[in-house]
């Protein structure tokens, strides 16, 4: 039987920047997000979970680290707000992380691993992401 997901981290093409490596990142970070929340909805053991879970937050801190090298390369303004909202998910996916230490991969980390995607979707991606893509845009960078 076909678990039914709260939430669907399946790419939406109504996310794109029309920054092509911003978006081919956010393509992959819903991949990972989607592995974990698999690996705990099928049951797939502890190492499917752990190996998923790092991961996660391994290619957050790579892509975090290359929109931040986009920031400061290209002197966007709203820079140092922008890499507050980095580093509040940063601190948020540590806590994930910690969920999974301390519980196993567990309704609790679904749940968690969840609601960080909805509030990365709803305001980082969908506006702040899409700012920074459109102040590229107007300097010729894509």
């Amino acid at each position: 039987m076909e678990t039914t997901r709260s939430l669907q981290t399946t790419w939406d093409p109504a996310l794109e920047t029309g920054h092509a490596e911003i978006d081919r990142q956010h393509r992959s970070l819903y991949a990972c997000a989607d592995r974990l929340i698999e690996a705990i909805e099928r049951q797939q053991g502890a190492a499917a979970v752990a190996d998923a879970i790092r991961f996660l937050r391994s290619y957050v801190r790579e892509h975090f680290d290359a929109e931040e090298a986009l920031m400061r390369e290209h002197a966007y303004p709203e820079r140092e707000f922008h890499v507050g909202l980095h580093e509040r998910i940063r601190r948020r996916l540590d806590e994930v992380v910690a969920v999974y230490e301390r519980d196993g991969g567990s309704q609790a980390l679904l749940g968690d691993v969840e609601a960080m995607m909805r509030g990365w979707l709803s305001l980082h991606i969908g506006e702040k992401d899409r700012a920074l893509a459109d102040f590229l845009h107007r300097k010729g960078v894509r």
